[in-house]
């Protein structure tokens, strides 16, 4: 099996105008950067590595 995941996000953020009687209005946020992503990839390799351990993953001894 094969865990993966699909997920959809907006790329900006919605302002609540309805206060003012107006609609909300979509605002396009910045792409991330590449230190952003690789954060990201960091953060995501620790918990993996770290949960097979944890499980005791065979051959996660030689590999993690």
């Amino acid at each position: 099996m094969h865990v993966h995941y699909h997920v959809v996000f907006l790329e900006g953020v919605y302002l609540d105008r309805t206060a003012q009687g107006l609609k909300p209005r979509f605002v396009k946020g910045e792409p991330p950067t590449d230190a952003d992503i690789a954060d990201v990839v960091q953060t995501i390799s620790r918990w993996v590595i770290r949960t097979l351990r944890r499980l005791g993953y065979p051959g996660c001894n030689g590999f993690c």
